[in-house]
């Protein structure tokens, strides 16, 4: 088995604790001292297993194990890959002035996670896609349920370290199993829209790349997204702020509601709210979240490893 360590430095604070909470699309193994777990795919077509922890707010160090071998070309993919899902180099000065200036103004103390410490964690395009998908009108227990059975039954699996690590599988590996296959998974009506997500993609790759890769314009992307069949304007929303990185739309569930009018203590104030954060708006409300669910003493990815190894699925 092959491993190495690499660190990071930092140019803007940052805290990958806070980065176990909020809304998240993205799957990965966690435990509960802050670590970061979350298995590649090597240009071998085998799994490289990364763990992410902090030195201290500057500084971040990645561990890489690998029965196979990791190349040059793999550490520099995933290290991209890692960027975006936790957001390290982003920087968002307007957004912690607004947070702080808010703090001041509330009298409740729902806002208490540091500010310029906090990122939206992000996800890859299709793997964004696919999670988007499986979350539509499903409470988390359920959507925890639905991603861990698509990793056991259909992803990649290796055991690297005396650890069993997963891979989701993508839309394409999943459009080539039968729609009893994918029952297993427990999706319910998602499982017709895997298959015709699978087929949307291939017909459309060419458009995808081009409005993805050109367009600035938020509203343009949603309108595209929803071109998508059984993807809604939530589903759409979710893809743009989580895997494009466009904060300046929201999405709004029953919980979200919920909490803008907690904060705000009136519901005609929330537009207001909203609106001083522009261009920011999705990290306000990912931050909300974030706070709430720390103040519960939720966690997302605790939740998902606990069922995981209750169901004997690590």
């Amino acid at each position: 088995m092959e491993t190495f360590d690499r660190q990071i430095e930092i140019s803007h604070p940052f805290n990958i604790r806070w980065t176990f909470f909020g809304y998240i699309f993205c799957f990965h193994q966690s435990s509960t001292n802050f670590q970061f777990k979350k298995a590649f795919i090597g240009e071998s077509n085998h799994l490289i297993a990364t763990t992410v922890t902090q030195q201290d707010n500057r500084h971040l160090n990645i561990h890489f194990e690998s029965n196979k071998g990791i190349s040059s070309t793999d550490e520099k993919k995933i290290l991209m890959q890692l960027a975006h899902i936790l957001n390290w180099h982003e920087t968002t000065e307007n957004f912690y002035t607004q947070i702080n200036t808010l703090k001041k103004d509330q009298k409740n103390n729902l806002l208490i996670i540091p500010s310029q410490e906090y990122r939206i964690t992000g996800v890859d395009l299709y793997e964004g896609l696919l999670t988007v998908m499986v979350s539509q009108n499903a409470n988390l227990t359920h959507y925890i349920k639905m991603l861990a059975y698509l990793a056991k039954l259909f992803g990649k699996k290796e055991e690297i370290g005396n650890f069993e690590w997963f891979v989701l599988p993508t839309i394409q590996e999943l459009a080539k199993k039968s729609e009893n296959d994918l029952k297993q998974a427990k999706l319910g009506y998602r499982t017709r829209y895997v298959y015709s997500l699978a087929d949307w993609l291939e017909e459309h790759q060419k458009e995808v790349n081009t409005i993805t890769e050109t367009s600035h314009d938020s509203k343009k992307l949603i309108r595209f997204f929803k071109k998508i069949p059984g993807f809604g304007e939530y589903s759409a929303r979710c893809t743009v702020i989580y895997a494009l990185r466009r904060y300046d739309v929201i999405f709004t569930d029953r919980y979200i509601k919920s909490l803008l009018i907690e904060f705000t203590k009136n519901l005609d104030k929330t537009e207001d709210i909203l609106d001083s954060f522009h261009p920011y708006e999705a990290v306000f409300i990912d931050y909300l979240v974030a706070n709430k669910l720390y103040q519960e003493n939720k966690n997302f990815h605790i939740l998902l490893n606990q069922y995981l190894q209750k169901n004997s699925l690590f």
